[in-house]
């Protein structure tokens, strides 16, 4: 499962990796899941819903609707059947991290000496 439950993810993961991956275990019994991710929030805001999909990944690429602070992601094993139609719902797993964005407190510019032409 990743990430893993209250994670740190920093803007050196951000700048390097250029999205978050999210993974998660199959479960017996299913054959589909339904990704979401939400920014915490009163009420929380649903940044992502996907339609139910066998893979056990999403890549979340959209990195400027992300800013500091707390998110989760939720995990639901289905089984749809040959139509596309959910016949059986599971247990949703919630998934906690943190977006942390470290400012320099001790930025410092050097002088460009004179300026000519103003």
């Amino acid at each position: 499962m990743q990430p893993l439950n209250d994670s740190v993810i920093g803007i050196e993961q951000l700048t390097r990796d250029r999205h978050i991956m999210f993974h998660w275990d199959e479960v017996d019994g299913a054959n589909a899941y339904l990704f979401s991710l939400f920014r915490v929030a009163t009420p929380p805001v649903r940044l992502v819903s996907t339609d139910p999909d066998p893979v056990r990944a999403y890549i979340f690429d959209d990195l400027q609707r992300l800013s500091e602070g707390d998110y989760y992601w939720q995990v639901e094993a289905i089984s749809v059947n040959a139509r596309g139609n959910i016949e059986q719902r599971g247990i949703t797993e919630t998934h906690p991290f943190r977006i942390e964005i470290q400012r320099s407190t001790g930025f410092q510019t050097q002088s460009q000496g004179p300026m000519y032409g103003q």
